[in-house]
C-alpha cells in the first residue's frame, strides 16, 4: 500500500474527481501515469 500512494501521486488527482463510474476513474489514472 505504501508503494502505491508513492506510485500514485499525480492519479490522486484523477481520484479527486468523483466520476459516475469507477471505471472511468481507472481509465483516467492509467492516462495521469502514462503523462
Amino acid at each position: 500500500m505504501k508503494g502505491e500512494l508513492e506510485v500514485v501521486p499525480k492519479a490522486s488527482l484523477c481520484i479527486s474527481r468523483p466520476t459516475s463510474s469507477a471505471s472511468t476513474q481507472t481509465s483516467q489514472c492509467v492516462i495521469l501515469k502514462v503523462e
